[in-house]
Protein backbone atom coordinates (compact mmCIF):
# COMPACT_ATOMS: atom_id res chain seq x y z
CA UNK A 1 0.00 0.00 0.00
CA UNK A 2 3.03 2.36 0.84
CA UNK A 3 4.86 1.78 -2.50
CA UNK A 4 1.50 1.97 -4.15
CA UNK A 5 0.96 5.93 -2.29
CA UNK A 6 4.99 6.13 -3.01
CA UNK A 7 4.07 5.87 -6.97
CA UNK A 8 1.13 7.91 -7.05
CA UNK A 9 2.69 10.79 -5.08
CA UNK A 10 6.03 10.37 -7.66
CA UNK A 11 3.97 10.77 -10.34
CA UNK A 12 2.34 13.76 -9.55
CA UNK A 13 5.30 15.19 -8.86
CA UNK A 14 6.47 14.39 -12.32
CA UNK A 15 3.27 15.16 -13.92
CA UNK A 16 3.22 18.69 -12.26
CA UNK A 17 7.16 18.94 -13.50
CA UNK A 18 6.54 17.92 -16.80
CA UNK A 19 3.28 19.83 -17.62
CA UNK A 20 4.59 23.05 -16.05
CA UNK A 21 7.61 22.71 -18.48
CA UNK A 22 5.82 22.45 -21.81
CA UNK A 23 3.74 25.00 -20.47
CA UNK A 24 5.73 27.87 -18.79
CA UNK A 25 9.26 27.52 -20.12
CA UNK A 26 10.72 29.09 -23.09
CA UNK A 27 12.19 25.85 -23.96
CA UNK A 28 8.78 24.54 -25.47
CA UNK A 29 7.38 27.78 -26.93
CA UNK A 30 7.83 27.23 -30.93
CA UNK A 31 5.92 24.12 -30.35
CA UNK A 32 2.97 25.78 -27.96
CA UNK A 33 3.15 28.06 -30.78
CA UNK A 34 2.51 25.31 -33.37
CA UNK A 35 -0.35 23.78 -31.33
CA UNK A 36 -1.70 26.88 -30.62
CA UNK A 37 -2.41 27.24 -34.52
CA UNK A 38 -4.24 24.39 -35.01
CA UNK A 39 -7.36 25.49 -32.56
CA UNK A 40 -8.21 28.09 -30.12
CA UNK A 41 -9.21 25.85 -27.22
CA UNK A 42 -5.84 24.38 -28.02
CA UNK A 43 -3.75 27.07 -27.47
CA UNK A 44 -5.80 28.15 -24.17
CA UNK A 45 -5.05 24.26 -22.93
CA UNK A 46 -1.00 23.75 -23.52
CA UNK A 47 -0.28 27.36 -22.08
CA UNK A 48 -2.65 26.79 -19.19
CA UNK A 49 -0.20 24.62 -16.41
CA UNK A 50 -4.08 23.62 -14.55
CA UNK A 51 -5.48 22.40 -17.87
CA UNK A 52 -2.67 20.70 -19.43
CA UNK A 53 -1.78 18.78 -15.89
CA UNK A 54 -5.18 17.62 -16.27
CA UNK A 55 -4.88 15.95 -19.12
CA UNK A 56 -1.52 15.04 -18.22
CA UNK A 57 -2.95 13.04 -15.11
CA UNK A 58 -5.56 11.23 -17.03
CA UNK A 59 -2.70 10.18 -19.40
CA UNK A 60 -0.77 8.68 -16.36
CA UNK A 61 -3.68 7.53 -14.94
CA UNK A 62 -4.32 5.40 -18.00
CA UNK A 63 -0.63 4.54 -17.96
CA UNK A 64 -0.72 3.29 -14.34
CA UNK A 65 -3.91 1.07 -14.51
CA UNK A 66 -3.72 -0.60 -17.78
CA UNK A 67 -0.53 -0.51 -18.73
CA UNK A 68 1.31 -0.59 -15.88
CA UNK A 69 -1.28 -2.78 -14.15
CA UNK A 70 -1.16 -0.97 -10.53
CA UNK A 71 -4.47 -1.73 -8.60
CA UNK A 72 -6.50 1.28 -7.53
CA UNK A 73 -6.93 2.45 -3.94
CA UNK A 74 -9.86 1.27 -2.72
CA UNK A 75 -12.52 3.64 -1.58
CA UNK A 76 -15.82 2.63 -3.05
CA UNK A 77 -17.15 -0.46 -4.67
CA UNK A 78 -17.56 1.29 -7.95
CA UNK A 79 -14.52 1.45 -10.08
CA UNK A 80 -15.16 4.49 -12.23
CA UNK A 81 -15.76 6.76 -9.07
CA UNK A 82 -12.38 5.10 -7.23
CA UNK A 83 -10.92 6.25 -11.10
CA UNK A 84 -12.33 10.02 -11.07
CA UNK A 85 -11.03 10.30 -6.89
CA UNK A 86 -7.77 9.50 -7.49
CA UNK A 87 -7.71 11.39 -10.78
CA UNK A 88 -8.50 14.66 -9.12
CA UNK A 89 -6.53 13.85 -6.14
CA UNK A 90 -3.70 13.59 -8.54
CA UNK A 91 -4.83 16.62 -10.56
CA UNK A 92 -4.46 18.27 -6.91
CA UNK A 93 -0.86 17.35 -6.32
CA UNK A 94 -0.35 18.75 -9.64
CA UNK A 95 -1.30 21.85 -8.37
CA UNK A 96 0.92 22.07 -5.63
CA UNK A 97 3.80 21.55 -7.57
CA UNK A 98 3.19 24.47 -9.96
CA UNK A 99 2.73 26.39 -6.85
CA UNK A 100 6.28 25.13 -5.95
CA UNK A 101 7.76 25.49 -9.25
CA UNK A 102 5.81 29.50 -9.43
CA UNK A 103 7.60 30.31 -6.28
CA UNK A 104 11.40 28.90 -7.09
CA UNK A 105 10.93 30.77 -10.63
CA UNK A 106 9.49 34.21 -9.31
CA UNK A 107 13.03 34.99 -9.43
CA UNK A 108 14.10 33.97 -12.45
CA UNK A 109 11.11 35.72 -14.27
CA UNK A 110 11.77 38.67 -12.69
CA UNK A 111 15.52 38.74 -14.23
CA UNK A 112 13.75 37.79 -17.58
CA UNK A 113 10.92 40.89 -17.44
CA UNK A 114 13.85 43.34 -16.39
CA UNK A 115 15.86 41.88 -19.16
CA UNK A 116 13.30 42.44 -21.73
CA UNK A 117 12.73 46.03 -20.73
CA UNK A 118 16.10 47.05 -20.92
CA UNK A 119 16.19 45.40 -24.62
CA UNK A 120 12.94 47.55 -25.09
CA UNK A 121 14.92 50.67 -23.54
CA UNK A 122 17.38 49.97 -26.17
CA UNK A 123 15.64 49.70 -29.21
CA UNK A 124 13.64 52.46 -28.48
CA UNK A 125 16.38 54.76 -28.00
CA UNK A 126 18.30 52.83 -31.42
CA UNK A 127 14.75 53.53 -33.30
CA UNK A 128 14.36 56.71 -31.74
CA UNK A 129 17.60 58.27 -32.39
CA UNK A 130 18.37 60.76 -35.60
CA UNK A 131 22.16 61.20 -34.86
CA UNK A 132 24.41 60.60 -37.58
CA UNK A 133 28.18 59.87 -36.57
CA UNK A 134 30.65 59.17 -39.60
CA UNK A 135 31.37 56.04 -39.25
CA UNK A 136 27.60 55.69 -39.50
CA UNK A 137 27.04 54.35 -35.47
CA UNK A 138 25.12 56.00 -32.44
CA UNK A 139 26.01 55.25 -29.20
CA UNK A 140 23.58 55.26 -26.28
CA UNK A 141 25.19 55.51 -22.97
CA UNK A 142 23.02 52.80 -20.77
CA UNK A 143 24.62 52.93 -17.35
CA UNK A 144 28.68 52.44 -17.23
CA UNK A 145 28.62 50.82 -20.45
CA UNK A 146 28.08 52.25 -24.13
CA UNK A 147 25.61 50.53 -26.51
CA UNK A 148 27.09 50.82 -30.48
CA UNK A 149 24.18 50.66 -33.05
CA UNK A 150 24.24 50.74 -36.73
CA UNK A 151 22.13 53.84 -37.33
CA UNK A 152 18.19 54.08 -38.96
CA UNK A 153 17.17 55.81 -41.50
CA UNK A 154 14.16 54.23 -42.81
CA UNK A 155 11.12 53.05 -41.83
CA UNK A 156 11.75 49.42 -42.72
CA UNK A 157 15.02 49.47 -41.44
CA UNK A 158 13.67 50.63 -37.83
CA UNK A 159 10.61 47.77 -38.46
CA UNK A 160 13.70 45.12 -39.20
CA UNK A 161 15.33 45.89 -36.22
CA UNK A 162 12.67 45.54 -34.10
CA UNK A 163 11.90 42.58 -35.93
CA UNK A 164 15.79 41.19 -34.91
CA UNK A 165 15.83 42.79 -31.07
CA UNK A 166 12.47 40.84 -29.82
CA UNK A 167 13.42 37.68 -31.27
Amino acid sequence: MMELLTYYIVGAFAVGAITFTTSQSGIFKEVRDWMGRLHPKIDDLIHCPWCSSFWGSVIFMFIAMFLADLPLFIISSYTWFNILVILFAFHAVTGFVHYILILAYAPIAKNEMARKQRRQQELAARIGSSVHHEDSEIQIAKGKRNLKFPEVKTGVEKKRLYNSLNR
